[in-house]
């Protein structure tokens, strides 16, 4: 293992341990992680979510996900009925304030999904979904429905901010595990 990739390691375990602690106190209001890019430290280390060329690395997807403004709580996927297939999502803004962070007001904010092959190559249906405004703590549940595909396939949830940028990205395979694309840690 390289020395990069022992660090990244290392700090996508930070990552996943103090996040946890700071939602624990009352008194904290937020958290900022301080290097994106990569610079060396005085010990040698490289320290950047993303290298120098912007390369993400698996902490990038770590402190996307921690930093989301809001989680999954399930998706249940139903077997095919009727030539359709169909995932019910339930999904909560982080909060209450006094204990989670981020947490905000939800306001504008979609859920885009794709069906593909496992593979992420070929594209068997997609749509998106448009959340009702929710609070902090708030939870929405919903349902998105496709045709039934004689191919495995892999179910990819994106929560995307009214800039249309993604706060996290969430694949299932067909039974409904949680599975990972890119360089996303397991």
């Amino acid at each position: 293992m390289s020395d990069a990739e022992a660090a990244d390691r290392l700090r996508q375990q930070l990552i996943r341990e103090q996040l946890p602690v700071f939602r624990s106190q009352p008194f904290v209001a937020g958290a900022i992680f301080f290097t994106y890019q990569d610079h060396r430290t005085p010990n040698e280390l490289l320290m950047g979510v993303v290298d120098a060329w912007r390369r993400r690395r698996g902490s990038w997807a770590v402190l996307r996900a921690a930093y989301a403004p809001a989680v999954l709580d399930a998706v249940r996927m139903s077997p095919a009925s009727g030539g359709t297939r169909r995932a019910t999502v339930v999904l909560r803004a982080r909060g209450p304030l006094e204990r989670d962070l981020p947490a905000y007001t939800l306001q504008g904010y979609r859920l885009a999904w794709t069906v593909t092959a496992p593979d992420g190559e070929r594209i068997f249906a997609q749509g998106v979904v448009t959340l009702p405004t929710l609070p902090p703590g708030a939870a929405w549940s919903g349902a998105v429905e496709w045709a039934a595909v004689h191919a495995d396939c892999w179910l990819t949830l994106r929560l995307l901010r009214p800039t249309g940028a993604t706060a996290f990205e969430h694949t299932y395979d067909a039974h409904g595990e949680r599975r990972w694309r890119d360089r996303q840690p397991r």
